[in-house]
């Protein structure tokens, strides 16, 4: 996608999680339950250009490139976030990338195996 983000394009919903709270058991510090940071409008697209997305493909992993509007959630997603989508549970492989001038906020995720 490129060019301004139009709200037509932003025809999927996605549901953002953010990592439970760390959970101590004496031995070593787990991540807990991801917690939903919240929902927002997105455009879905499967990535088909570039060698490692390629190569990631080959090896059966779907990656594929979400598009959200910017705003004070999409701004604050980190690498550690994951995205469910369709019913399935997606991480981040890349940090979010800033499209345009506070615009737009770009994810790359693949399929949790």
């Amino acid at each position: 996608m490129s060019g301004k983000l139009r709200a037509g394009a932003l025809d999927r919903q996605i549901t953002l999680l953010k990592p439970g709270e760390l959970i101590d058991d004496g031995y070593t510090t787990k991540p807990g339950v991801p917690v939903i940071a919240g929902k927002r409008r997105a455009s879905v697209k499967v990535e088909k250009g570039g060698e490692q997305f390629q190569s990631e493909q080959l090896r059966g992993k779907r990656v594929m490139s979400v598009w959200l509007r910017s705003d004070i959630l999409t701004r604050s997603i980190a690498e550690n976030w994951q995205v469910q989508y369709e019913g399935r549970t997606f991480d981040l492989v890349a940090p979010p990338m800033e499209v345009g001038r506070r615009e737009g906020v770009e994810l790359m995720i693949e399929a949790v195996d």
